[in-house]
């Protein structure tokens, strides 16, 4: 969520995406699954980094923002941004924009646990439930596997003999 502008065009969905991720991984521990184990669910947070005066500027008004929009954010100081990270290079303009809520999963993992819950005794994937209804399709499958998303879809162009670029870069 540190990365996205709330007000934005994607801030709904972004807002939306993060509560049904939250929402999955408390769903599985009711059932006495470990999302950990079942997704690779790590709640670590976000940090973005500013290593000039005007970047920690920015960033001081980044949480300021996301704060109001109902987020928590903390703006962690040069000093204070060491001690978060101690093996990051951290100089007297190094700042920081902390939320301690964004969470991180393993796509492999997730998408074998979707397969598993979603698939037929063949294996094959017929339809998502939705909140609303049941989707059927033969033709289509979207991937949305984050900074996963990239590499997923070169290897599966791959199989098929094709090149792709899928331009998603992974943050810490």
């Amino acid at each position: 969520m540190a990365h996205k502008t709330p007000g934005s065009a994607i801030w709904d969905l972004t807002w939306r995406s993060h509560k049904l991720w939250m929402m999955l991984a408390e769903s599985l521990q009711e059932q006495g699954l470990n999302p950990t184990v079942e997704l690779g669910w790590k709640k670590t947070g976000s940090l973005l980094v500013g290593r000039t005066h005007a970047e920690s500027d920015m960033l001081k008004g980044r949480v300021k923002l996301l704060s109001e929009a109902g987020l928590k954010a903390e703006y962690l100081c040069s000093s204070d941004l060491l001690k978060q990270e101690p093996d990051l290079l951290v100089d007297k303009d190094s700042a920081a924009a902390f939320l301690p809520d964004d969470c991180q999963l393993d796509a492999h993992r997730t998408v074998a646990y979707i397969e598993k819950v979603l698939s037929d005794s063949n294996g094959d994937v017929k339809a998502v439930q939705t909140s609303k209804n049941t989707l059927y399709s033969k033709k289509a499958i979207i991937i949305a596997a984050g900074c996963w998303t990239g590499c997923l879809m070169q290897d599966l162009f791959r199989n098929w003999g094709m090149e792709i670029h899928v331009p998603v870069r992974p943050r810490k």
